[in-house]
């Protein structure tokens, strides 16, 4: 039982990952090198109905219907990266503020609800 996951895992694991009770239930196990950020996994393209994201040359373009309060960046570890009040429906993020293989950002809106992304550098 997959439930629909796709694990993203170290390149040089793949193999291992595939072998490990417990990661063997996924039918399609990927190295990272292959993670191209976003839900459809499409050149960092993303959108659920609520937020957009496009990549635009140097870095992503955040968009929502709603008004973003703050972005939050941690690394894949869960260490803090950075912090920023926006306060609009629109923010850009360079690239260059992104780590490798990817960053998690949680995006909290003024209402209250958060969402949770990853991008990759």
């Amino acid at each position: 039982m997959n439930m629909g996951l796709v694990p993203y895992v170290p390149d040089e694991s793949v193999d291992l990952y595939k072998k490990t009770d417990g990661w063997n239930i996924f039918e399609y196990i990927y190295p990272i090198s292959e993670f191209r950020g976003g839900i459809d996994g499409i050149n960092g393209v993303y959108t659920d109905g609520t937020l957009t994201i496009k990549e635009k040359g140097d870095g992503y373009l955040l968009e929502s219907p709603r008004c973003i309060d703050n972005v939050t960046g941690y690394d894949v570890s869960g260490r803090y990266i950075y912090s920023n009040d926006i306060d609009s429906k629109t923010m850009n993020i360079s690239k260059s503020s992104l780590v490798t293989p990817f960053t998690v950002l949680r995006v909290r809106y003024k209402d209250g609800t958060n969402e949770t992304i990853k991008l990759k550098p």
